[in-house]
C-alpha cells in the first residue's frame, strides 16, 4: 500500500477590522487642528500688537515730558536771570517764531530736546518736527552721531492767557505723535506755567 501524504492546505482569512482613514475623516481631523492652532496664534498676534503699542506709547509719554522739562527749565532760567521781572519769559516766548499760537490752525510750533537744550521752531506738517534716536539718546538733531529716524513727531505750542492778578501766564501744549502701521496715533501733555517761580 501506498502511503500518500496528502498535503491539505488550509487557508486562514482574517477578516480586515482595521481601516485607514478616509479623505474625509482626514480633512476633518486637519480641520479640527487648524482651528486649534490658530486661537492661540491669534492671541500671540494681538498680544504682539498691544505690547508694540504699549512701547510706542510709553516713548512717546518719555518725548513729551522731556519737552516740557525744557520748556520749564528755559522758564526757570529766564526769571532766574531777568532778576523775577514780571512777564520776562512770556515776552521771550512771544519773541520765539512759531511757539505762540494764536489758534490750533496754526502749522508752526517749536520743539525742544534735552540733549541739545536748545528750543527751535519747526513746521509741523514738514520733516522740521520729527524726532531721531542718536547714540546718545532721543534728539531733534538729524546730523547728531549715529541718528537714525524714529517714527515719532514731537512739537509744543505756548497759549498765553491773562490770570486773575493780571499777569500773564502760559498754557503750554506739547504734542507727540506716531504711526502704528496704518492707525495714526497722539499724545498730549499740558501744563500751566506761570510767570513766577513760586
Amino acid at each position: 500500500m501506498m502511503n500518500t501524504k496528502k498535503h491539505m492546505r488550509y487557508e486562514i482569512g482574517y477578516k480586515n477590522t482595521y481601516r485607514g482613514f478616509t479623505l474625509v475623516e482626514t480633512l476633518v481631523a486637519v480641520a479640527v487642528l487648524m482651528i486649534a492652532i490658530a486661537g492661540p496664534l491669534v492671541i500671540a498676534s494681538k498680544g504682539l500688537s498691544a505690547a508694540l503699542f504699549a512701547r510706542d506709547q510709553m516713548i512717546a509719554s518719555f518725548l513729551a515730558q522731556e519737552s516740557m522739562e525744557v520748556v520749564k527749565n528755559t522758564r526757570d532760567n529766564y526769571i532766574k536771570n531777568g532778576g523775577g521781572v514780571a512777564g520776562e519769559w512770556i515776552r521771550w516766548a512771544q519773541g520765539t517764531p512759531g511757539c505762540i499760537r494764536p489758534d490750533s490752525n496754526s502749522i508752526n510750533a517749536c520743539d525742544a530736546s534735552a540733549l541739545s537744550n536748545v528750543i527751535q521752531s519747526c513746521a509741523i506738517d514738514s520733516e522740521q518736527c520729527r524726532v531721531y534716536l542718536s547714540t546718545d539718546g532721543y534728539t531733534t538733531d538729524a546730523l547728531a552721531s549715529g541718528a537714525k529716524l524714529t517714527l515719532f513727531r514731537r512739537y509744543f505750542y505756548i497759549t498765553p492767557k491773562a490770570n486773575s492778578g493780571g499777569n500773564i501766564d502760559a498754557l503750554v501744549t506739547v504734542v507727540v505723535s506716531w504711526n502704528q502701521g496704518t492707525i495714526p496715533n497722539e499724545l498730549r501733555l499740558t501744563s500751566e506755567l506761570v510767570d513766577s517761580i513760586r
